[in-house]
């Protein structure tokens, strides 16, 4: 996994205390072992899915996986959640340095988003017992790619470096209630009842064009930001 700042700390246009942070966390496995498959359906509305392009590959994620071979974003959002919070509850992690996590902070998952968010707290000789909100969104990052049915050379203010920073897929779906216990379920991968539809909008990942947005931003200049 790798860690991608975004929002406004990212793009240099934040203002006022540094009490806020929007990070990416990039699923890097799944770039090379799944295809970006987009139908017509579901393109002009800003999805696409992953497929695993070979069998073996699906082995480590298989409870993510439906039954032709398709990632399953909102299983693993909520797995992922649980070792998140897990982790942060860690005493080791916040013996040294000036950020520490305190068990009554607010720790929330938002799958309409979808958004990790936590809280910790600095202390330090400036800023002194300042809470900070962190945002947390995990991602797949395929650099470069964008949708089939976006020609980016005809798009304005496009440079070079804003095209190959592409877009994320963001693991948001077009299924927002599923219930909470059900992350190891095989019903909710192979054994399903439900329609094609239903099937197509659980493999959705919603495309975010944060990079280029973010490398954009960084090519205006200071005071326009």
């Amino acid at each position: 996994m790798s860690v991608f700042p975004s929002g406004s700390m990212a793009e240099g246009t934040k203002i006022d205390r540094p009490n806020e942070f929007d990070f990416m966390l990039c699923i890097d496995k799944l770039n090379d072992i799944t295809d970006i498959v987009m139908a017509d359906n579901s393109m002009k509305n800003g999805f696409a899915s992953l497929k695993f392009k070979d069998i073996p590959d699906v082995d480590e994620y298989l409870s993510f996986t439906d039954a032709d071979g398709y990632f399953l974003p909102v299983l693993f959002l909520r797995l992922f959640s649980d070792y998140l919070k897990r982790a942060l509850n860690e005493l080791h992690l916040w013996k040294e340095g000036n950020l520490y996590f305190n068990v009554k902070n607010e720790f929330t998952i938002r799958h309409d988003k979808p958004v990790i968010t936590f809280g910790v707290y600095w202390f330090g000789s400036v800023y002194k017992q300042m809470e900070i909100s962190i945002d947390l969104v995990p991602a797949v990052y395929k650099r470069g790619w964008w949708p089939t049915n976006i020609d980016v050379d005809k798009l304005s203010l496009v440079s070079p470096d804003i095209k190959a920073a592409g877009c994320f897929l963001i693991m948001q779906t077009k299924v927002l209630k599923m219930p909470v216990d059900i992350s190891h379920c095989i019903s909710q991968t192979c054994n399903t009842e439900d329609n094609d539809e239903e099937l197509a909008k659980k493999r959705m990942l919603r495309i975010s064009a944060a990079p280029a947005e973010i490398c954009l931003m960084k090519s205006l200049p200071n005071k326009f930001r």
